[in-house]
C-alpha cells in the first residue's frame, strides 16, 4: 500500500489518534500551553472546543504521556453516562473506594483530593467529548469544581469537546458552571490549501 510506496515503517492515518503521529500547527501549540498552564497552576476549569478530526483527543493523549508523576489523571472518554455511572467512573478512575452514596463519595473524594493537594500532588480530571454529556452530569462537575483550597482547584478539570459543546455550555441552566470556566481554548482546523494551474 502507500505505507510501502512513501517508505513509511506504519501507517500513520488510522482511526485511533496516536500521539506518535502529532503535528504541532500554531493552534495546537497554543492550546497545549494553556492547558499545561491551567493544569499546572491550578486554575480549574479548562474547555477545549475543537472540530471532528482537528486533534482534540490525541492531544490528550500527548499531553499526559507527558504529565509527570505528581499528576493523577482520570481519563473519560464515554460522555454518555447517567450520574450514578459518572461518580463511578470517576471513584474508580481516582481509586476512591469506601462509598455507598453520593455524599459519602464527595467525602471521600474530598479527603483524596485534600492528602494529594497537601503533598504537592495535583489531581485532574478529562472528560472527551464532552458534548455528549447530559445538563445533569455537568451540573455534579460545577459541583466537583468546588473542591478547592485558598489558593488553588485542587481537582482541575478539562472538558474537550465540538463545537458543540460551546452550545451546550450556553443553556441557561449550566451559567453557574460556564462562569466558573477558567481558560477557553479553541484548536482551529488546518487552512484549505487550493491547487492554481497557473
Amino acid at each position: 500500500m502507500y505505507a510501502e510506496f512513501y517508505g513509511l515503517k506504519e501507517l500513520p492515518f488510522e482511526l485511533t489518534p496516536d500521539p506518535r503521529f502529532i503535528y504541532f500547527t500554531p493552534s495546537h501549540t497554543e492550546v497545549m500551553a494553556n492547558l499545561h498552564y491551567g493544569i499546572e497552576s491550578g486554575k480549574g476549569l479548562v474547555v477545549v472546543i475543537g472540530e471532528v478530526g482537528t486533534g482534540k483527543t490525541t492531544i490528550l493523549r500527548w499531553m499526559m504521556q507527558r504529565l509527570d508523576r505528581t499528576v493523577l489523571v482520570a481519563y473519560i472518554f464515554n460522555p454518555r453516562l447517567s450520574v450514578p455511572e459518572f461518580y463511578q467512573h470517576v471513584a474508580t478512575l481516582l481509586d476512591v473506594q469506601r462509598w455507598e452514596t453520593k455524599s459519602e463519595l464527595l467525602m471521600e473524594l474530598g479527603r483524596a483530593l485534600e492528602s494529594r493537594h497537601s503533598r504537592g500532588l495535583r489531581t485532574v480530571l478529562i472528560v472527551d467529548e464532552a458534548q455528549g454529556l447530559s445538563p445533569h452530569v455537568l451540573e455534579e462537575i460545577r459541583l466537583l469544581s468546588n473542591f478547592e483550597s485558598n489558593t488553588a482547584k485542587k481537582l482541575q478539570i478539562v472538558l474537550t469537546g465540538q463545537p458543540e459543546l460551546r452550545e451546550v455550555l450556553n443553556n441557561s441552566d449550566l451559567r453557574q458552571l460556564k462562569q466558573r470556566i477558567a481558560l477557553r481554548c479553541v484548536i482551529k482546523p488546518l487552512p484549505n490549501v487550493e491547487e492554481t494551474d497557473g
